[in-house]
């Protein structure tokens, strides 16, 4: 797969658009519930897919659009277009929505101009931004008019939202009509997590236990310390090959540390956080807090194949003009059955 694609011609994004990227919204202007899916193949090749989940009244709906546009243009030229699922005549309706919806982002975010941490500094003259600890709740703001949503809207924009950069729109009344509910990245042509998304609830049960207190031990990691206990090891089940970086604890604890280049920055770490391969990220699952030198984010990940709740923790920091970056991944149940615990540990890492 292309490894980068600026996409979007007439646009040079701060995050470049890798093949696999994908986001998926949901569109409340619809009498149904309705989401739509782009994922990126390459600098030329893209998919669109809509998909309505079957009600009482209505049998489930879904069309796949493989499309091709030319990016010698500076602008979104459609130069062929192939279904992936079978259509009937009642689909044209929702075929030309896919089609507007391709030439009104790409046309919007070419007009939003710079969209970066630069911008954050000197916003462009029809943007207001707006930060807020909710990943949802924060971004470049602009005001427009769209047609799909009744007329005059805000729609929100954000670096780290894949291919179009668009988060959500909202309406005079502050109503949301259309956000990003998810995010993710496919490995391989084989993977399905684009073209099988379903709109799964972060569901998980709590569980019932008891920990016996373990000894506590300082690990060493990269130049920082952190302290665990004799419940966690370096080694993965019956191996006896030692990780450096990481802890396990139990099939379904990790915990790593890494040093980082001096050049990373913390919107990479966020794009990790977000565009995870094998599972996607809820959007509205992501908070983002900072203290000092320290960027903290907090978000759950569902597994598309098996439908498993994770916890994810990102804790991205700079010291002394070294920086690096702490990541633990535990199923959801676990980590609220032991939040204290867990959080603990995090409070030690120094």
């Amino acid at each position: 797969m292309v490894l980068n694609a600026n996409a979007i011609p007439g646009v040079n994004p701060f995050i470049k658009n890798q093949s696999g990227m994908y986001v998926y919204y949901r569109d409340y202007s619809f009498n149904r519930e309705s989401y739509l899916g782009f994922l990126i193949y390459d600098e030329g090749t893209y998919a669109a897919r809509y998909f309505a989940p079957g009600s009482d009244k209505d049998p489930p709906k879904e069309i796949e659009i493989l499309f091709t546009i030319d990016p010698k243009k500076d602008y979104v030229d459609l130069t062929g277009e192939r279904f992936l699922t079978p259509i009937v005549q009642e689909d044209t309706d929702v075929i030309n929505y896919i089609h507007d919806m391709i030439y009104e982002f790409a046309s919007r975010r070419k007009k939003a101009g710079d969209i970066s941490p630069d911008a954050e500094k000197n916003p462009g003259a029809n943007l207001i931004l707006k930060k807020s600890p909710s990943y949802m709740e924060s971004g470049f703001i602009s005001k427009e008019d769209f047609n799909q949503f009744g007329g005059e809207v805000f729609v929100y924009y954000d670096y780290t939202i894949p291919i179009f950069n668009i988060k959500k729109i909202i309406d005079n009344s502050r109503k949301t009509v259309f956000e990003a509910v998810a995010a993710g990245r496919i490995k391989s042509s084989a993977d399905k997590s684009f073209s099988s998304f379903r709109p799964l609830e972060a569901n998980w049960t709590p569980i019932q236990k008891k920990n016996k207190k373990e000894k506590s031990f300082t690990a060493e990691i990269e130049g920082t310390k952190i302290n665990l206990d004799e419940g966690w090891s370096n080694k993965m089940g019956d191996s006896e090959a030692e990780f450096q970086n990481i802890y396990f604890r139990g099939n379904d604890s990790l915990l790593s540390i890494f040093k980082l280049d001096e050049k990373f920055l913390f919107t990479d770490s966020l794009m990790t956080v977000i565009l995870s391969e094998n599972s996607y990220t809820p959007l509205n699952s992501i908070s983002i807090s900072e203290e000092g030198s320290r960027i903290t984010v907090y978000s759950t990940s569902i597994d598309a194949e098996t439908g498993r709740v994770y916890e994810r923790i990102f804790i991205f920091r700079e010291n002394s003009g070294s920086k690096h970056i702490l990541f633990l991944n535990l199923l959801k149940s676990e980590f609220e059955s032991d939040r204290k615990y867990y959080l603990n540990i995090l409070k030690t890492w120094k």
